[in-house]
């Protein structure tokens, strides 16, 4: 037995998620930076995230989360990225994959 009661277990695991989810977020914003230089927005503009999460993905592309899974358990589909829990696609490359695949090309 660990001799911490059911509540202090619940709120240590609460806080070692807390700290996965702002380690999963450090890390994608290091990897945008080495991915590519991000230009600057234009004066006024609203910047869009560099990465998409899996949900956003397939919304955006009409796919399921299901298909977008299992083709990376297949080696296919869009680039992905792990950060930690998360499963991110760097935006820029999923959107030009998305055209090619609406395209044929």
């Amino acid at each position: 037995m660990s001799g911490r009661s059911p509540a202090m277990n619940a709120g240590l695991s609460d806080i070692l998620a807390r700290f996965a989810d702002l380690i999963a977020e450090r890390v994608a914003a290091n990897l945008a930076d080495t991915l590519d230089a991000r230009p600057q927005p234009a004066q006024g503009s609203v910047r869009q995230p560099d990465f998409l999460d899996e949900r956003e993905a397939a919304r955006r592309s009409s796919i399921s989360v299901r298909t977008l899974q299992g083709w990376r358990a297949k080696g296919r589909g869009p680039r992905f990225v792990h950060a930690h829990r998360r499963v991110l696609y760097p935006r820029a490359e999923f959107e030009t994959w998305l055209g090619s695949e609406r395209t044929g090309k």
